[in-house]
Order: structure tokens, then C-alpha cells, then sequence
């Protein structure tokens, strides 16, 4: 496979285009494993995608609700 082809693959892979040269078949599993990955980035979103992988920190803005007992009857 040509270095061309699969640039063409995997920007129409991150691109969500659909298009295809036809190599996919010839890939390796690990090759193909890329591809689905990068079909799912691009579908995702670049950003949703590494705010999966980086934790969320409590926040801790300095200030509490009231609360208040409500007397009914």
C-alpha cells in the first residue's frame, strides 16, 4: 500500500466522510483496530474525546445553599 492511501483512509476515517480506496480489507486487525478508532474520534468530537480520559476535579466554590425547615398545616 502506498503512503498516500492510507493518509486518504485514515482522513476520511478522523473526517467521517466515507470514502474509501478499497484497502481496508488488506489491513491488519491492528490497522483496522485504528481505523474504528478514529472513525469514533471524529465522530465524537476532539474534545468530548480527551474529556473522557482527564478527571474531574470536585469544585469547591465557597458557598452553601440555605436550607430551611417549611412548616405546612
Amino acid at each position: 500500500m502506498s503512503l498516500l492511501s492510507i493518509i486518504v483512509e485514515v482522513t476520511s476515517a478522523f473526517g467521517t466522510t466515507g470514502l474509501s480506496l478499497g484497502i481496508t480489507e488488506e489491513l491488519t486487525t491492528i490497522g483496522k483496530l485504528v481505523i474504528t478508532v478514529l472513525m469514533f474520534i471524529g465522530r465524537v468530537s476532539m474534545l468530548y474525546t480527551i474529556m473522557l480520559f482527564i478527571p474531574k476535579k470536585p469544585s469547591n466554590s465557597g458557598y452553601r445553599y440555605p436550607t430551611e425547615k417549611i412548616i405546612i398545616g
